[in-house]
């Protein structure tokens, strides 16, 4: 354990309050590192690198994984040239070829990596791992990050983390630092008393620390860059962990040990489960990130090989790695596109990648969990967030000497938003064509109405042809991830064979239903980003507590509004009739909504069905955070 003493002067920024008449400190002594912003308009290259080997075998993984998705692209939008192309292709046919093409290609893509991931897991049966160095110790810091959360859930598991390691058998130092920016006087309060509370329930001289700033300049980013500036000289290495993270003693000695025993590697992710899901909603994306989200994260992990991506917590990172070549510039201009980097991380591992440093996601290791929005409104507000934050990457594309990958990656984060609204004019234009009989002779002007052009098409069949691939595209991964999981797993720890492919085909249900509404709602945020409305950066409700009717209404006003107009259409004939299914999740989003996000018991078989490996086996890092909870809750009681 590290064995830092508490300072006893705080400066005048900090907080210090006395409780019960006890004088808390919060913090070590100060050990500044220097880190400064990078420039996106300059080389850089860190000289502090060590010489690492680049591995050939990455670029066939990636041929492997997107050479199949740009084919299928090709076939698939070649399709609607052989139709289009009687009479040649015209600006609309083009647009609509163009539009497919965007947007299909991210569905078979991850079909791609779907595929990429099972063969990764089933080559590791031949394969016996490497024997592996003593890796180097290291002193770590676990910093738990919150801003205006409840402060029993955050300390309940950071300290479940480190209570963990304290028993486990490493070479390495760990201490935690809990690093508020909370601006709520109430709950800063409520910190300070949380803090006490753990410090007399853990061992003497355990390294638990707490520091709030006055003024969260920087958001996240710029509480992670305040801690490296003050503390980070004292350790080698540092574990991001978020409000609602949990990680275990294994999962994070793995990651240390993968920095110890590899001087090249400067950040280190693990892959996060979902846990605490108690809505449909929860449930289905807690049970699609188990059942899906290994497979696609093992082939993700191989085709990005040594410059992967970050997904902001769950991490370990070399420290001076992080300070001399990630530091974050604002970007010119005004929110939402400009200002501070709200998705930093894509942005921070692109500048280790291009400082020379290794960046590597590690899927293998269970132990590493994380919450999930328990209502669809909830979820909704964050991608709010998300889609700004990565529609400003694609201002850093142009930054130099940045790795090709990197720059996918960045691209790829973007298109995840801008795709949905692609899909959203496709059904628009789609959806407007009508019915095109066979044989019929195109024509594109009427008598009637010369200077109106009547667009020619598609016949039923074809449209819904059109429509089965996409739908087909969206299974395969489930089916491919989901008979990964049955191989990788025995079927009691997943709740019975019966149990699990119910729970599958529900799954997949509750997607077909959402996905209009997602649909939708991230089309909106888009057009909202790109008019200059700023999502902004609030607490989640990691309650789940639901929405008045009134206020879903509200939220759903414009899937309610398309849905009852496309439902209008197809009842008069205006509109394909298999644009059906759509209009009616659209038109259904505020029930949609309320009953996904209303909270179920876990008691009965039906109750228990979305469950995932965790529900049926906790684990005991979660055991213990519940344990800490209850601590922390009768005591402030």
């Amino acid at each position: 354990m590290s064995t830092f003493a508490p300072d006893t002067a705080l400066e005048a920024d900090r907080i210090s309050l006395d409780i019960a008449g006890e004088s808390l400190s919060d913090v070590p002594n100060e050990t500044p590192l220097a880190m400064t912003a990078q420039r996106f308009d300059r080389n850089f290259v860190d000289n502090e690198v060590p010489v690492w080997d680049r591995q050939p075998v990455t670029t066939l993984w990636r041929i492997l994984a997107f050479l199949p998705a740009f084919l299928m692209t090709v076939g698939f939008v070649y399709t609607f040239y052989d139709f289009f192309k009687a009479e040649g292709v015209n600006g609309l046919e083009f647009s609509i070829m163009f539009l497919t093409a965007f947007a299909f290609i991210w569905i078979a893509m991850s079909v791609g990596f779907a595929f990429t991931g099972a063969l990764v897991v089933s080559l590791r049966k031949f394969f016996k791992p490497a024997s592996l160095a003593p890796p180097k110790p290291l002193n770590v810091a676990l910093l738990a990050l919150t801003f205006n959360e409840q402060p029993a859930p955050v300390f309940a598991n950071g300290i479940a983390a480190l209570q963990d390691l304290m028993r486990s058998e490493t070479s390495h130092r760990y201490s935690i630092y809990f690093l508020s920016d909370s601006n709520d006087p109430d709950i800063r309060e409520q910190e300070l008393e949380v803090l006490k509370i753990t410090r007399q329930k853990l061992p003497s001289g355990t390294s638990i620390f707490y520091r709030n700033r006055p003024n969260n300049i920087g958001r996240k980013a710029g509480n992670i860059a305040d801690w490296c500036r003050r503390w980070g000289a004292s350790h080698e290495a540092f574990l991001i962990l978020d409000a609602d993270s949990l990680m275990n003693a294994d999962c994070i000695n793995m990651l240390a040990d993968e920095l110890g025993r590899d001087p090249a590697v400067a950040l280190a992710q693990s892959l996060p489960r979902l846990l605490e899901a108690k809505s449909i909603f929860a449930r289905a994306q807690q049970f699609a990130s188990a059942t899906y989200g290994g497979t696609l994260a093992a082939g993700i992990a191989r085709v990005y090989g040594n410059q992967s991506s970050y997904w902001g917590h769950n991490a370990m990172i070399r420290t001076r790695a992080f300070a001399r070549s990630a530091g974050l510039p604002d970007l010119p201009g005004r929110a939402p596109l400009g200002g501070m980097i709200m998705s930093h991380d894509f942005v921070e591992a692109a500048l280790l990648c291009r400082a020379g440093w290794k960046v590597k996601l590690l899927p293998g290791q269970t132990g590493s969990y994380e919450g999930t929005p328990q209502t669809l409104v909830d979820y909704c507000l964050r991608d709010r967030r998300w889609c700004q934050g990565n529609l400003q990457h694609l201002r850093v594309l142009g930054a130099k000497r940045l790795r090709p990958i990197s720059r996918f990656q960045l691209f790829q984060g973007a298109m995840i938003y801008v795709a949905p609204f692609a899909w959203f004019l496709l059904l628009i234009i789609w959806g407007g064509l009508g019915y095109y009989e066979l044989g019929r002779e195109i024509t594109y002007f009427s008598e009637a109405n010369p200077l109106m052009p009547l667009w020619p098409g598609m016949a039923s069949m074809q449209a819904t042809t059109y429509l089965g691939i996409v739908y087909g595209m969206l299974l395969v991964p489930k089916l491919v991830g989901a008979g990964v999981t049955l191989s990788t797993n025995r079927l009691f720890d997943l709740g019975g064979g019966l149990r699990f492919a119910i729970s599958i085909v529900l799954e997949i249900l509750i997607s077909v239903v959402l996905a209009p509404i997602l649909m939708v709602q991230q089309s909106m945020a888009v057009v909202k980003t790109t008019l200059g409305f700023d999502a902004g950066w609030k607490p989640q409700n990691r309650n789940g507590d639901l929405a008045s009717p009134l206020q879903l209404m509200r939220f759903h006003a414009t899937e309610t509004i398309i849905g009852l107009a496309l439902t209008a259409g197809i009842f008069f004939g205006a509109i394909s009739f298999w644009l059906l299914p759509i209009a009616a999740s659209l038109l259904l989003a505020v029930p949609i909504s309320f009953a996904c996000s209303v909270q179920i018991g876990r008691n009965g078989w039906f109750c228990s069905l979305l469950g995932s490996y965790e529900d049926f086996n906790e684990p005991d890092v979660a055991e213990q955070s519940h344990r800490n909870r209850e601590y922390i809750e009768s005591q402030m009681a």
